[in-house]
């Protein structure tokens, strides 16, 4: 009952818990009143006890081969395929996917979501990882880039690059905008992060292209429409003054969407820590489009060397379901990073982002 509640709405663990509990109770007081308390209270009935058995079998057996196979959508998202996957009792082609025997929760939470490359997230400074002799990238961003960098430096390897990465936690690229809440510190610190960047990496380094993401805002999850409201607007104006800029100094601009992001404090990679099955630790995404992502976009088809891009389904293949393991591996870290295992896998979804647009050389 909690696995089918939670997949019908965005609930919180204490509102699954509660709506499991007021579900189930109401379901089994009604079957005691209208269907067990009569039947076992039949006189005519007590005088045929096999046929009620088997009668009784027979209605449990045709429900589960017949009526719940021809329940669509009883399990959102596609089942798992492969090793480790098992067809459910009675439930037709329903498939689940078991968590791995080798699942180790602690391992993949102290990796964190990101490779150190020998930049720091916390204080702002100009950090070139890889030197090649073709175009110069820039990383730029907040902890969602921070959570990529691994990736891009090996990207930049492969494609002798030059990467200088500018990712900070919790500063988003846009100038002048914070994440909320955020302390004097950390303001302070976003400040420095944007003249470094604008200034300094812009500025000084003039960089071929900049690759920019920022996390998903917490709250965000169900906020898709553009309201107008102050903080909206706040961060409609930072974006474009932020494109403006980057593109004023030559270089191109591939600004990644915000990717999906758990509501409630769900985090999928406790889930797995306590499930038998993969499917009871997805999470859905809305389906309307993010106003952000919209406004990207709109950007996008206004300039010229400008580009938005989509990488939702690299993340989340079965969308608007997002999925914990993605081919063997623990997609997330926590509601809004990926973890760090995933984070390489992205290697030549980077690499296609950047060819297909004739940036690499």
């Amino acid at each position: 009952m909690i696995v089918i509640v939670g997949r019908l709405g965005d609930f919180g663990a204490w509102q699954v818990a509660v709506l499991s509990v007021v579900v189930s109770t109401g379901l089994a007081a009604g079957s005691a009143l209208l269907l067990e308390l009569p039947l076992r209270e039949s006189v005519t009935l007590d005088r045929v006890p096999r046929v009620v058995v088997a009668a009784g079998l027979s209605v449990s057996l045709l429900g589960g081969l017949v009526l719940v196979d021809r329940v669509p959508g009883w399990w959102p998202g596609s089942g798992g395929s492969g090793e480790g996957t098992e067809v459910a009792s009675g439930v037709g082609d329903l498939v689940l996917a078991r968590v791995p025997a080798d699942f180790d929760q602690l391992a993949i939470y102290d990796e964190r979501y990101s490779i150190p490359v020998g930049c720091s997230a916390e204080k702002a400074e100009v950090c070139t990882v890889v030197e090649g002799t073709g175009p110069h990238v820039v990383l730029v961003g907040d902890s969602n880039a921070v959570m990529l960098q691994g990736a891009m430096v090996e990207m930049a390897r492969q494609q002798n690059l030059t990467l200088t990465v500018a990712a900070l936690n919790g500063c988003p690229w846009e100038p002048d905008l914070m994440h909320t809440p955020s302390s004097p510190d950390k303001v302070e610190a976003c400040r420095l992060g944007d003249r470094v960047f604008y200034e300094e990496i812009l500025g000084g380094l003039h960089p071929d292209v900049v690759v920019a993401i920022d996390v998903r805002s917490a709250g965000t999850e169900n906020d898709t429409v553009f309201t107008g409201s102050e903080a909206h607007q706040e961060k409609r104006d930072a974006l474009a003054s932020g494109v403006e800029r980057v593109l004023a100094s030559g270089a191109a601009l591939v600004a990644i969407e915000p990717l999906p992001r758990t509501g409630g404090g769900f985090n999928p990679l406790s889930c797995l820590g306590t499930a038998t099955y993969q499917e009871e630790c997805r999470f859905k995404t809305p389906e309307q489009i993010y106003w952000l992502k919209e406004d990207l976009r709109a950007l996008d088809a206004t300039e010229e060397r400008m580009w938005s891009v989509d990488l939702d389904r690299v993340v989340c293949p079965a969308l608007p379901i997002c999925d914990p393991i993605v081919d063997g591996t623990v997609v997330r870290w926590d509601g809004a990073h990926l973890t760090r295992r995933f984070g390489m896998t992205l290697v030549d979804d980077l690499t296609k982002m950047l060819d297909d647009r004739g940036l690499l050389g």
